[in-house]
């Protein structure tokens, strides 16, 4: 997914110009490029990023770069009154902070984000966007944007210019929406058939949790059921519809390549059908909290729907803890035990740095799906 985010981050490091609007508006001949009005000696934006990757202090101190940027927005906004509402957008607030964090060691990069946003000449109504919006909707506006040019615009397309400039009204973007979390959302024990039930296999180090089919008169899982494909040998569709696992593991050993991680459990495979991974992560979480010190995601790679589900327990499901992971060079604190492998983390494109990606954290819950399951006969324990 690529979005504005990215293409920042492609900037601060590459320090090479780049305007996705222009690079729009070259392969389809569509021009949504804002030219904005540029402090006198800056002919382009262009001149004003160059200029600002000159010059930008190299002590990166939070009051180095608040002195440096904070007057460029300043004279930015009051040769564009429109850019007003962004003097305090991206700026870090106390709920964001991590433990032992105090907003004056915060460095305020949002303000170097709104002077590469001028210049690269994103369109106001999304550089508004960039720091209020949601990067799953622009991901979808982007989609329907390509299905209808057949170009995907290359950063965050806010509501406005979706309905301004391509005829996709909001209502629009919203029913897209809305089909997309009916076709994929997360779906509930209470559509199993009778003979289906998760099943949980402790193997010591690690422990395998799936959907299978159980036997009518044994009361264990089908052989043909197990592990795998929960659901895959038979001609009934909706057998055929339910299915997935997720195997879990002690770090141990592995400890020395990955940190300890806080003693959590780690994801080491997950495969399921659309809508039924959610259940299996939320008993994959209580089952590591009562055997660990909760779980954490796949070090190696983590899919865009495996972060969709990660991401929602961050953010939405108050019956979850999320904890702050340090990563191997003690960065957040001084203790190894929290140290932890953060690469998925920093490849995280949702997420400007590791720390806010929900792939750098540590998730317990209380055994309440487990509990539920088991009284209603549909959770096996081998």
């Amino acid at each position: 997914m690529k979005h504005l985010r990215q293409y920042i981050r492609k900037l601060l490091i590459e320090a090479n110009y780049f305007s996705p609007p222009q690079a729009f508006k070259d392969e389809t001949g569509i021009d949504i490029v804002h030219r904005y009005k540029l402090p006198s000696g800056f002919s382009s934006g262009k001149a004003l990023q160059d200029w600002a990757d000159a010059n930008e202090p190299k002590d990166q101190t939070p009051e180095n770069i608040s002195d440096f940027y904070a007057p460029i927005v300043d004279e930015l906004i009051k040769l564009n009154p429109e850019l007003t509402p962004l003097r305090d957008a991206g700026k870090v607030e106390e709920w964001m902070l991590m433990p032992d964090e105090k907003i004056s060691d915060v460095i305020p990069w949002h303000l170097k984000d709104i002077v590469i946003g001028v210049a690269s000449e994103f369109p106001l109504a999304d550089l508004l966007y960039y720091f209020d919006g949601s990067p799953d909707t622009s991901w979808n506006i982007g989609t329907q944007i390509e299905k209808k040019v057949g170009v995907r615009p290359q950063w965050m397309v806010s509501p406005e210019t979706a309905a301004k400039q391509f005829g996709l009204q909001e209502r629009k973007i919203r029913g897209y929406i809305r089909q997309i979390l009916l076709t994929e959302g997360a779906k509930s024990w209470h559509a199993f058939p009778d003979d289906v039930v998760i099943v949980i296999e402790d193997l010591e180090s690690e422990a395998w949790i799936y959907y299978a089919i159980v036997d009518s008169v044994t009361g264990l899982p089908n052989a043909n059921s197990s592990r795998y494909r929960a659901l895959s040998t038979t001609k009934d569709k909706r057998e055929e519809e339910i299915w997935g696992r997720i195997v879990i593991t002690q770090l141990g050993a592995r400890a020395k390549d990955y940190g300890q991680c806080g003693g959590a459990m780690k994801v080491d495979v997950s495969r399921t059908a659309e809508g039924w991974g959610p259940l299996l992560y939320d008993v994959a979480i209580e089952y590591a909290t009562m055997n660990a010190n909760g779980l954490i995601p796949d070090r190696h790679s983590v899919s865009m729907a495996a972060n969709h589900v990660w991401k929602y327990y961050m953010r939405n499901r108050k019956d979850v803890t999320a904890y702050q992971l340090d990563d191997p060079y003690n960065r957040l604190t001084p203790e190894d035990e929290d140290n932890c492998d953060q690469e998925v983390a920093m490849e995280d494109e949702d997420a400007y740095d590791w720390q806010e990606s929900p792939l750098s954290k540590r998730y317990t819950k209380e055994p309440t799906t487990m509990n539920t399951l088991k009284a209603a006969g549909k959770l096996v324990m081998l």
